[in-house]
């Protein structure tokens, strides 16, 4: 049964259907209710995504802001009454999706759940850390450091040619949220106050790696890569483009990702987590399809001589289409939501528990307080 960590109404001991649960099952029952609150709150957001700000009383996002509302103030209660308890990693892996999930989906409003710019500030400067020291531990000959392959000076226009101009800046920023069908956009779009790609990339490829560890089935194939490399691709041109970066540094913290033999990281940290996922069970499929992979997406950035590094980007920037990502990126996490057991809660609704009779279902109902 799940274990979670989470906040809620104050119900003061927690009324379920109206009635007091069994206080040796308490625990177990808040438990259920937070993992409840946050399959509705999730359900509620990916519904929400791609619908138009509505100013009628129903519309999805009206719907998913009750929802987090509702799973802000249980999670309060639940750690006031369970201070100390673990969650099983069925509801914290169900928190990840629901961090991810809001923070990509609400990025480019003005929204309570924007990330501050202090965070802002702390994640950046962590990513930067966690590149530098993914590619101190790669290869020289490896893109982004010493690459003898590459073509001379072909990361110097990232200096000398960038920052891209301020009305090339715009038009990309107003052209892709047209594309996004975003209405009510962050007026600060494009500032070091507004959440990037970039910033959220962390976040995918952890809860990516979450996901791996649910067991073979769940490890990370060739379709997963792709869309990995496309959330790379758009996240270095958004910080181009949009943000109006300059330097080869950019390209270095979207596409520091994989398996890395010199990491120090214990197996259960974040970043143990991550580079076991890119390990594999120890052959070298994952990390050789992965690697080809990723180099393939760095070398789309590559100057050509025919065109200036503006030009350059634009192009590219036409060639690989934002909202084709978006929906890949989507459907991923429909899928993750769909693929996991539905909470307890959920299953009452329908009458009955996995693995479970009817009879035995209407027995946990009256021992947890469910049912009177």
């Amino acid at each position: 049964m799940a274990r979670p960590e989470s906040d809620a109404e104050d119900m003061s001991s927690v009324k379920v259907y109206g009635k007091m649960a069994n206080p040796s099952l308490q625990v177990d029952v808040d438990e259920m209710m937070l993992d409840y609150f946050l399959f509705m709150a999730i359900k509620a957001l990916l519904k929400e995504y791609g619908t138009p700000v509505a100013s009628i009383s129903d519309s999805p996002q009206r719907h998913a802001d009750a929802a987090i509302e509702l799973l802000d103030s249980f999670i309060s209660v639940f750690k006031s009454h369970h201070p100390c308890h673990c969650l099983p990693r069925t509801v914290q892996f169900r928190l990840t999706l629901l961090k991810f999930t809001t923070l990509f989906t609400r990025r480019l409003v003005d929204d309570h759940t924007n990330i501050s710019p202090s965070t802002l500030g702390t994640l950046r400067n962590e990513n930067r850390l966690r590149a530098a020291a993914w590619i101190s531990h790669k290869s020289p000959s490896s893109p982004l450091t010493n690459d003898s392959s590459l073509p001379n000076n072909s990361l110097s226009p990232f200096s000398q040619e960038l920052p891209v101009s301020i009305v090339l800046a715009h038009g990309y920023r107003e052209s892709l949220l047209q594309r996004l069908g975003v209405i009510d956009a962050r007026a600060d779009y494009g500032s070091e106050q507004s959440t990037s790609l970039l910033d959220l990339l962390p976040s995918f490829v952890l809860l990516s790696a979450k996901v791996s560890m649910m067991g073979d089935a769940w490890r990370i194939r060739e379709r997963w890569m792709q869309l990995a490399a496309s959330f790379m691709i758009h996240a270095a041109l958004e910080q181009y483009l949009a943000f109006q970066a300059k330097g080869e540094e950019v390209l270095m913290e979207a596409f520091a990702w994989g398996a890395n033999d010199g990491n120090h990281y214990g197996p259960d940290s974040d970043g143990g987590i991550i580079n076991a996922m890119f390990v594999g069970d120890g052959d070298t499929e994952i990390r050789e399809e992965w690697e080809k992979i990723r180099l393939e997406s760095i070398s789309m950035f590559l100057l050509s001589r025919e065109h200036s590094m503006e030009e350059h980007l634009k192009i590219l920037a036409s060639r690989v289409d934002v909202k084709e990502f978006e929906q890949k990126l989507m459907s991923f996490l429909n899928n993750l939501q769909d693929l996991q057991e539905a909470p307890v809660l959920v299953q009452l609704e329908v009458g009955q528990l996995a693995g479970f009779s009817l009879e035995e279902t209407q027995q946990f109902m009256l021992r947890t307080g469910l049912r009177r």
